[in-house]
């Protein structure tokens, strides 16, 4: 019911929406303190933290060793996407 964080898988189909509209909404519940979007298609990871009311701090991260942080842990991209991209 209050969600800290949100996490979305993007498809072909559902990414502008994701990004688009249903964002919009996320942004409107005040606990949501971060927006996690992981690309299907590559290896790309984007995280939308919280600074203050209005306004939101993106983060990318495309490298396997490259760390993100999602709450209160932290994976490598690598980790993310271990068993679906071959490197």
């Amino acid at each position: 019911m209050n969600p800290s964080v949100v996490i979305e898988v993007l498809s072909e189909g559902t990414e502008g929406y994701d990004r688009g509209e249903k964002f919009e909404y996320y942004r409107t519940l005040p606990s949501l303190e971060q927006y996690v979007v992981a690309s299907s298609l590559k290896k790309q990871v984007e995280t939308y933290t919280r600074q203050d009311e209005r306004h939101w701090l993106i983060t990318f991260a495309r490298e396997s060793d490259e760390k993100v942080k999602i709450g209160s842990c932290e994976f490598t991209v690598g980790e993310i996407y271990r068993k679906v991209f071959l490197e």
